[in-house]
């Protein structure tokens, strides 16, 4: 069965980063729904929720690193460690350009690590390649069969 609706989970604490994230996703032929979550346990919560409701994981989480509660560092050793959720892509979306953050989210399993763009446009275009490759090129199962 070939899926045709994308999911994209975008954890984001800052509202202006979610509007631009919602703006830039919307202009992009690949149209995911999005669920936004505030912070790591929203993220957990919302994860775990949808396991017992039986709804449909998304197909990519955007995860940003500084968040309240629970940091996007130990979101993303959460998710990864979980066999329920280990499968999920997860991309690292954040203002960080450290190098210990980088190498941080690859050691905790993270699919791909990007720094915010700093305009709109430029965040269209990274949106543009990261939708086209996570959610249309590569061939991923599904696990909500």
């Amino acid at each position: 069965m070939i899926k045709t609706k994308t999911y994209v989970l975008i954890a984001e604490d800052d509202l202006d980063d979610q509007y631009l994230l919602s703006k830039a996703a919307m202009s992009q032929d690949l149209k995911p729904t999005l669920q936004m979550c505030f912070d790591g346990q929203e993220v957990i919560d919302y994860l775990n929720k949808c396991v017992q409701m039986e709804m449909d994981l998304p197909d990519l989480i955007l995860l940003d690193l500084n968040m309240p509660i629970l940091d996007g560092h130990k979101t993303l050793q959460y998710i990864k460690r979980s066999t329920q959720f280990k499968h999920i892509p997860v991309v690292v979306f954040t203002t960080s350009y450290s190098e210990d953050d980088i190498k941080i989210a690859y050691r905790n399993g993270a699919n791909s690590f990007i720094s915010k763009p700093h305009s709109q446009t430029e965040l269209n275009d990274v949106l543009n390649v990261l939708f086209t490759y996570w959610l249309d090129t590569v061939k991923l199962p599904d696990f909500n069969q």
